[in-house]
């Protein structure tokens, strides 16, 4: 009996090092190994410490996850304490409710709350329409830190809800008969036996919500945006451009050559002039459209042929489409500039619904239909 009782020890054993150590300790090893080569290299953690970027990725997730740990213990272990100390009426159905928002898929639940709350969303619409009150924005810090925080909170209250089950009245009277009022009680006798359930919980809300990228990919944002325009003369053939620069801090609107992830042109020989501001590894969207400068149109000039192949040529991505068709094929040649959106909209992270949702709030009421329409006809164009 013994021996049969080791040997299936072992064998649960052995699973577990196969679909939880092995996986962790490979992406580990892998971490120190060099692409290709195999060989041993401290590159990819220089890499990833050297850029701005990803580390205020790590601190950004760090900051909103402990924020959400805090805010979940504020909300879970009071309520955890009213609920099993107080007689409550329809406790057990509060009880299935704060369950069932744990249950709900992190996807779903945001998704549910850009539709009650999103800038187009159910209750913004109706406060708005109604009382002309104008809802905090969703969208953010804030956002993200609500949404997980009302995600997050049941696990803490269902482990303190059975620590507490657990508290030996005896120990609430002895407190009460030796002159202690309600308050202190609860933090000389019950929080103190329900701690270490408490910091447990936190950990599994830390680790979820450490874990969750769909959250913060469809209300993340709250990024810091600037936007200028220069504007050239068009009797000399000039053009106006648009520079767009966002992420946590901004100082400047201008963007320097070389230093462009995306550029986003109307026509081809628009987009050629543009490419020195490239970054290397960014990628060139445009439309596949030929408009003539006025050196073409007074026959002093060609336009140039075979663009784009020789800026494939260079080895620069290009995601080249025909964005007057689609838009005169979504109802108006005017949403050209749409289409492009999203075809550019592919390349970043935010999902189609945020895009969508933005449209609804920008564009004029009566367009709405044909610029989603355009918008989506770009973002599922497949060269």
């Amino acid at each position: 009996m013994a021996s049969w009782v080791v040997i299936r020890f072992r064998g649960k054993g052995a699973v577990f090092a196969l679909f939880l150590i092995y996986p962790l300790i490979s992406l580990f090893v892998d971490g120190f190994l060099e692409e290709g080569t195999g060989a041993f290299t401290m590159a990819n953690f220089t890499k990833f410490f050297g850029k701005k970027f990803y580390y205020r990725s790590l601190l950004n997730s760090l900051k909103l996850t402990v924020c959400v740990t805090i805010c979940s213990l504020l909300i879970g272990v009071p309520l955890a304490y009213i609920m099993s100390f107080f007689k409550i009426r329809g406790k057990s159905i509060i009880e299935i409710l704060i369950i069932i928002s744990m249950m709900s898929p992190n996807f779903i639940g945001a998704y549910s709350w850009i539709l009650l709350l999103g800038r187009s969303g159910v209750v913004t619409q109706f406060l708005s329409n109604t009382f002309g009150i104008k809802m905090p924005s969703i969208y953010g810090f804030g956002g993200m830190l609500l949404v997980f925080t009302l995600k997050l909170y049941p696990f803490i209250y269902m482990y303190v809800s059975g620590a507490l089950k657990k508290v030996d009245v005896a120990v609430c009277e002895a407190a009460e008969s030796l002159g202690c009022n309600a308050i202190r009680k609860v933090f000389t006798v019950v929080m103190p036996l329900v701690t270490p359930t408490a910091i447990a919980s936190a950990l599994l809300v830390f680790m979820n919500c450490m874990a969750d990228f769909g959250t913060p990919a469809l209300i993340g944002e709250g990024y810091d945006v600037k936007v200028s325009e220069v504007h050239g003369m068009s009797q000399r053939g000039g053009s106006v451009v648009t520079y767009v620069r966002y992420g946590d801090k901004v100082w400047s609107s201008l963007i320097e050559q070389g230093e462009a992830d995306l550029i986003v042109s109307f026509e081809q020989l628009e987009s050629a002039r543009w490419l020195a501001w490239l970054k290397p590894g960014g990628v060139l969207v445009t439309n596949t459209q030929c408009m003539d400068p006025m050196p073409v149109i007074m026959g002093n000039a060609a336009y140039p042929e075979g663009i784009l192949d020789t800026i494939r040529g260079m080895g620069i991505e290009v995601d080249a489409v025909d964005a007057l068709s689609l838009a005169e094929q979504a109802g108006s040649a005017k949403a050209t500039n749409v289409v492009l959106l999203g075809v550019t909209a592919r390349r970043m992270g935010f999902a189609k619904e945020v895009w969508l949702d933005a449209i609804r709030a920008t564009v004029p009421p009566k367009t709405v239909e044909v610029n989603e329409k355009a918008f989506t006809l770009g973002y599922e164009f497949d060269q």
